[in-house]
């Protein structure tokens, strides 16, 4: 069982250093930094299963101060955009509505674009860490 783990991790490892990934290992754990503060949790467990869970951290451009997972960012910048039209409603008069709508336009996009950028980043490091995963197995058999 556990040679089965280890040659797992080993797998794991030979595709992230081959990729020139910057990664850590605590236990059973692998951090993997894409970058652009997103960081991904690579989990093995004693069945060779991989659970891959990716996290923004603290102190990034996107959500501040709150650690939080790729796929949650369009909720996070929905209801920010949300609070900030209510508000915004509240203290700008009527007239001067059309001037700051490019600029409202241009943060909601710059938002969204940004937000899935990381989703897509974290699917495409899934995606091809499944398929590595999946092709040395059957080598290795």
């Amino acid at each position: 069982m556990y040679l089965k783990l280890n040659i797992m991790k080993e797998i794991v490892e030979r595709f992230l250093k081959r990729n020139n990934y910057t990664f850590d290992l605590k236990d059973e754990v692998i951090t993997v930094k894409l970058g652009f503060s997103q960081n991904v949790l690579i989990f093995i467990d004693e069945n060779n299963n991989i659970k891959i869970k990716d996290y923004l951290t603290r102190w990034n451009p996107l959500t501040g101060l709150i650690k939080i997972s790729s796929k949650y960012v369009p909720i996070f910048y929905s209801v920010w955009i949300l609070i900030f039209i209510i508000t915004f409603a509240f203290f700008i008069k009527e007239s001067e509505y059309i001037r700051y709508l490019p600029f409202l336009i241009l943060v909601v996009a710059l938002a969204f674009f940004w937000g899935f950028f990381y989703i897509i980043r974290f699917e495409i490091f899934k995606k091809s860490l499944e398929t590595i995963k999946k092709d040395d197995l059957n080598y290795q058999n």
